[in-house]
């Protein structure tokens, strides 16, 4: 499940690269988390976009990773299908204008550093926010997660495995923190019927069954 999502990212970022190659030759592209030796990791002035992988949430759930390179290029990919797409970005003046997947693009968001390691997006489109958070320990070049849709059909065939048949719906959310709340359920006389709930670090891919108390591992699946 991590290869899909490297794949999805590779090829993303080289279309993206292929754009910003031929429309701003001065540009970069993609981003992703910042290194453990001292010498690699960037000043945090509050002002900039540092190297690193930048989990983003929307106050409720993770939504998904800015991977930022250079603190000018990068890529974002979401929690639930790990779809990535390339971007550039400049801030200025509290405005950053992110160019997401073609150099003509322009999505403006009001910067707004609220601590070390901290960054806070406000989309003009929809007046959405997104809360960014740094992980340290990340490196965006080589940077993986889960799915939330492969955990979710993961634990399925973990189910079935273990019971002899697979109930008929999954659902999910993904925390602020990365863990994954899958349900596994059928639709009894209009209402949830739950089979399963299962709780999954969605970058591990390690966690349990909840109902059963069972550990489980589907970075092995």
């Amino acid at each position: 499940m991590k290869h899909n999502a490297i794949k999805v990212l590779a090829l993303s970022l080289a279309m993206a690269l292929a754009v910003c190659a031929a429309s701003c030759s001065d540009q970069k592209e993609k981003s992703q988390v910042v290194t453990n030796t001292d010498s690699a990791v960037p000043v945090d002035d509050g002002t900039s976009f540092p190297r690193g992988v930048w989990a983003a949430d929307d106050g409720e759930q993770r939504v998904g990773y800015y991977l930022s390179y250079d603190g000018h290029s990068g890529a974002f990919l979401d929690t639930e299908r790990a779809i990535g797409v390339g971007f550039e970005v400049e801030i200025e003046d509290k405005k950053a204008n992110f160019h997401m997947g073609a150099a003509d693009v322009n999505d403006y968001a009001e910067w707004l550093a609220n601590d070390n390691g901290k960054r806070q997006l406000t989309w003009e489109s929809d007046g959405r926010i997104e809360h960014l958070t740094l992980i340290p320990s990340a490196d965006p070049d080589s940077f993986t997660f889960y799915a939330a849709v492969d955990l979710g059909d993961a634990a399925l065939r973990d189910y079935e495995q273990k019971n002899g048949s697979q109930p008929e719906f999954v659902g999910y959310t993904v925390g602020i923190d990365g863990m994954v709340e899958i349900q596994l359920y059928d639709l009894v006389d209009g209402h949830n019927s739950t089979a399963a709930y299962y709780q999954i670090d969605s970058i591990t891919g390690k966690g349990k069954n909840v109902s059963s108390g069972e550990a489980v591992d589907f970075s092995k699946k």
